[in-house]
C-alpha cells in the first residue's frame, strides 16, 4: 500500500485495477444485477458571477436549480451515502460556489463520508476565511482553479473584473498557507487554462506566479469555438507555429516548477492547438471479458446531474435521460430502472461506437482522476 503514496506512481501500476473493476462491472451488468455507480458529476448551477470572453454568452437560468434548495441537497447527500459513491465532481456551465452557503452546507454534510470531492471554480466567491474552512475541515479533496491571465491588465480584457487575477493568486496563497498551518495535504490544487490568442504566449509568466504554491497540475484546454463570437479568439497560423516552438521551453519551465501538465498531448498531436475537438481518447479501445471494443467506459461508471435536474447519460452526449432528479424518489430507483441498464448494454454492445464523439475530457481525465484519488485517499479501497 505504501507504493500508492509514492509520487512516482505510474499508470502502468494502476491500469490493471481499473480494468479489473470494469470486467466485474460488465459481468454484473450483463447478469442483470444492479449498476454500481462509481462517480457522480453534479452541476450545482448554470449561473455564473463572471463573463469570460471565451465562454458561452447566455442569460442566467431562471429554472429551479439543484443547489438552490437544501431539501434537494439533503436528498442528494442521502443518495450518495446509500449508493456509496466514491467520487463527486462539482462543476458545469456555471459557477459551483454561486450558491456559496448551500455549497458549504453540502460539503459539511459530506464530511462523514470517505468520498473524493473535486470542484472546478473561478474562485470569485471565495475568501481567505472560506479557504481556511476548506483546508482545516478537509471539505474538498481537489480544487481546480480557472486562470488564464498573467496580470490584472490582461484580466480586465478576459473577465468581467480585472481584479479576478489578484483574487486567484490570493486564493492560491491562502491554500498553501493553511495547508502548512494545519499540516494538511488536501486539497490538491490544479490550474485550468484556456488557450486562445490573447494568452498563448503568457504561460511562462503565469507559471512564474505559482512558485512554491504547491500547484499539482496545469491543464491546457484549447479554445472551444462555441459561437461565431469566439472566432476572433482563435490563434492565427503564425501564432500556432509560435506556440508549437514554445512547447519545449514551456515543458522545461513546468519541470523546474515541479508542476505536471498535459503538454505532451500538444507535442504528440499538433492539431490540438487549433481545435480541442481533435483531442482523441488517451487510452486505445480494449476488449473486456469477451465483449466488443469500448469506445469509452466513462458512461458505464458515471452519471451527471445537471443544474436543472436533468440526468445525463454522458457529459458529451446531448440526449439526456427521460428521468429528472427533481421528480425521482431516489437516485437508486433510477439506477435500478431499465432506462440506464438498457443504455449501458447498448453502449457496451453496438450503440456506443455511434454515440461516442471521442470527446475532449472523458478518457483523458479518467485515468488521471483514478490515479489522483488513489494518491489522496487516506484509506484506499482495494476495489476501485
Amino acid at each position: 500500500m505504501n507504493e500508492l503514496k509514492n509520487s512516482s506512481f505510474s499508470y502502468k501500476f494502476n491500469l490493471p485495477n481499473v480494468f479489473s473493476h470494469l470486467v466485474s462491472y460488465l459481468y454484473n451488468l450483463t447478469s442483470c444485477q444492479s449498476i454500481e455507480l462509481q462517480r457522480l458529476y453534479v452541476f450545482p448551477s448554470a449561473k455564473c458571477n463572471d463573463l469570460c470572453v471565451y465562454c458561452i454568452k447566455k442569460e442566467n437560468s431562471c429554472s429551479p436549480e439543484i443547489f438552490e434548495n437544501r431539501l434537494v441537497i439533503d436528498r442528494l447527500v442521502s443518495d450518495i451515502h446509500e449508493l456509496r459513491i466514491k467520487e463527486i465532481n462539482l462543476f458545469g456551465g456555471g459557477e459551483p460556489f454561486f450558491y456559496k452557503d448551500n455549497m458549504f452546507y453540502f460539503l459539511e454534510k459530506m464530511k462523514t463520508n470517505d468520498t473524493y470531492i473535486k470542484i472546478i471554480t473561478n474562485g470569485n466567491n471565495l475568501n481567505d476565511e472560506d479557504i481556511q474552512r476548506i483546508v482545516q475541515d478537509g471539505l474538498v479533496s481537489h480544487l481546480c482553479l480557472n486562470m488564464n491571465t498573467d496580470s490584472p491588465e490582461m484580466a480586465g480584457n478576459v473577465y468581467l473584473d480585472g481584479k479576478r487575477h489578484d483574487r486567484t493568486i490570493d486564493i492560491l496563497k491562502s491554500i498553501s498557507k493553511y495547508k502548512k498551518i494545519y499540516n494538511k495535504q488536501s486539497p490538491s490544487v490544479d490550474i485550468f487554462f484556456v488557450l486562445f490568442n490573447m494568452n498563448y504566449n503568457k504561460i511562462p509568466n503565469i507559471i512564474s506566479l505559482f512558485k512554491d504554491l504547491g500547484i499539482s497540475f496545469f491543464f491546457i484546454q484549447p479554445l472551444r469555438i462555441l459561437s461565431p463570437l469566439h472566432d476572433n479568439l482563435k490563434l492565427s497560423q503564425e501564432q500556432m507555429n509560435e506556440f508549437e516552438q514554445m512547447l519545449p521551453s514551456i515543458e522545461r519551465i513546468m519541470k523546474d516548477a515541479k508542476i505536471d501538465s498535459n503538454i505532451d498531448d500538444f507535442k504528440i498531436n499538433k492539431n490540438l492547438i487549433e481545435d480541442s475537438k481533435n483531442l482523441k481518447c488517451a487510452i486505445p479501445n480494449r476488449t473486456l471479458a469477451g465483449k466488443s471494443k469500448l469506445a469509452c467506459f466513462l458512461p458505464l461508471t458515471t452519471l451527471a446531474i445537471c443544474s436543472d435536474g436533468t440526468i445525463s447519460r454522458c457529459l458529451y452526449i446531448d440526449k439526456p435521460y427521460a428521468s429528472n432528479y427533481f421528480s425521482l424518489p431516489s437516485l437508486k430507483s433510477f439506477i435500478q430502472g431499465g432506462e440506464l441498464v438498457d443504455f449501458s448494454k447498448g453502449f457496451i454492445e453496438a450503440e456506443g461506437s455511434s454515440l461516442c464523439h471521442k470527446c475532449t475530457l472523458c478518457i483523458l481525465y479518467e485515468v488521471e482522476e483514478i490515479r489522483r484519488r488513489l494518491l489522496n485517499f487516506k484509506q484506499i479501497d482495494t476495489d476501485i
